[in-house]
């Protein structure tokens, strides 16, 4: 998997980044990635597809599975298992993902309900700082990945000290994947909130980040008061242009 720098997704991991709820503060980044692999992924891949065959031998792994992703008998779900493993590898390089199993991980067949899962969270988090938040994601995400010709799964956390978003803290969290084949691209969504209490709060950086929201909010307004006053002059004017007609 190799990592695809994307202006538009840096802009959105941006705005995720230190947002201060009422619970605690959230930090998320999308990211996306080529399905290209490099050595750690090879790597990776082989000591999983032996770890799938021995379970295969021992009948551990059979024909039958209704899954997220189908019987891990047939090597292109085995595929696909290992790529969102590999995906989160790179993407917290500090954790190691290769314990995962396909139980942690769900296919979503309706990319709306996504979409609104993801929008409530959003609004309940940036609402007062940028309203218009959910829109913004959805293109840049939209640009990269088109959406419509997506598999979306979604990954739930396995409880362990492997994973990040199970450690003391973290209140909630939330983590999907758009796998497009076609284009062969991957993008990450993954977002939690941390306890105002928890070690895990970098207090600078989410105060600094609060600020940025705030002045952004007040651009925002700014460039709509600028808009309606522009509005209102173009009235004005059309209306005189309407009066000096009639006069003449």
């Amino acid at each position: 998997m190799k990592f695809l720098n994307c202006p538009g997704l840096e802009r959105v991991t941006e705005l995720l980044s230190g947002l201060i709820t009422g619970t605690g503060v959230v930090n998320g980044k999308v990211e996306a990635y080529s399905e290209k692999p490099i050595k750690s992924d090879r790597k990776l891949a082989k000591s999983l597809e032996k770890k799938y065959t021995q379970e295969i031998t021992k009948g551990l792994i059979t024909r039958k599975g209704s899954g997220s992703f189908g019987s891990l008998y047939e090597p292109n779900n085995r595929k696909t298992l290992i790529k969102l493993i590999s995906t989160m590898n790179h993407s917290f390089p500090e954790y190691n993902f290769s314990t995962v199993r396909d139980h942690h991980f769900n296919k979503e067949n309706n990319l709306s309900k996504v979409q609104n899962a993801i929008n409530i969270t959003l609004n309940s988090c940036v609402d007062d700082y940028y309203p218009d938040m959910a829109e913004v994601v959805w293109s840049e995400i939209d640009d990269v990945i088109n959406l419509e010709d997506c598999q979306v799964y979604s990954y739930i956390p396995g409880l362990s000290e492997e994973d990040p978003f199970s450690q003391l803290g973290v209140v909630w969290s939330m983590n999907y994947f758009f796998i497009n084949t076609r284009l062969k691209r991957v993008i990450y969504f993954t977002t939690q909130c941390i306890s105002f209490n928890s070690e895990m709060i970098n207090e600078q950086e989410f105060e600094e980040q609060n600020k940025w929201f705030q002045m952004e909010n007040s651009w925002n307004q700014n460039e709509n008061l600028n808009n309606s006053n522009y509005n209102n002059n173009n009235k004005i004017v059309e209306e005189d242009e309407m009066l000096f007609n009639f006069q003449f």
